[in-house]
């Protein structure tokens, strides 16, 4: 999960930065990633919705609806294989989220469970690492336009992400393996919060101590 989330995470990186002007290779190749990992788990389908808010929100992105139709062609492509190859990866995945949704509905996962899983979410990560990407959020008067700096508009679909995880009643005392696949792309998002903003020094002995932490810890 881990791999291919870094795997995403680098290929929408060059898809926002560096995507070929005739064509967006790199957006179809982030799409064939996800759609990779949605085989291996339905966790990969949050990233799909980080992705193409990530680039819809994009200020000064040309070609950003052509991008994210290059990604979900390159997702739908992998289903077409799939059934090429006799696998009905679209009934596996339906029946998979109906067993998990009467699983926890017996279980009874709310969405009560949001402080709980917000504290499962900063143990892992560290504190520091989980604040990061609020730093780069845009303003709240910006919110109308959805036109970011490709930071903020990462950033904003992080958090906004991570909620709909923290809420879900499907992650009740399991946002530390929902984070193998979330993880790269919230560490990408902390790092820019670090090259963008001027923080002082106590800031960066913060970020030290946090790794220290994080390796004390694992």
């Amino acid at each position: 999960m881990f791999f291919i989330g870094s795997i995403c995470t680098l290929l929408l990186t060059l898809t926002i930065k560096y995507e070929w002007k005739r064509f967006p290779v790199f957006a179809l190749l982030t799409g064939v990633t996800l759609g990779i990992g949605v085989i291996h788990t339905l966790a990969f389908s949050m990233f799909i919705f980080a992705a193409v808010l990530t680039i819809f929100c994009c200020r000064n992105l040309s070609g950003r609806y052509l991008k994210i139709g290059a990604l979900l062609g390159g997702g739908l492509s992998v289903v077409a294989l799939c059934m090429l190859w006799g696998i009905d990866i679209i009934t596996i995945c339906l029946l998979a989220s109906r067993n998990n949704s009467r699983f926890f509905a017996e279980s009874g996962r709310c969405w009560y469970w949001f402080p709980f899983n917000l504290l499962d979410f900063i143990i892992f990560p560290g504190p520091i690492l989980a604040i990061l990407p609020l730093l780069l959020l845009p303003k709240f008067k910006m919110l109308k336009r959805f036109k970011f700096a490709p930071a903020q508009a990462l950033a904003l679909s992080c958090v906004f992400t991570l909620f709909i995880l923290l809420i879900s009643p499907f992650s009740r005392g399991e946002m530390g393996r929902l984070l193998l696949f979330f993880m790269p792309i919230y560490s990408l998002s902390a790092c820019l919060a670090l090259a963008c903003r001027k923080l002082s020094g106590k800031i960066y002995f913060l970020c030290i101590l946090n790794l220290s932490y994080r390796n004390l810890l694992f």
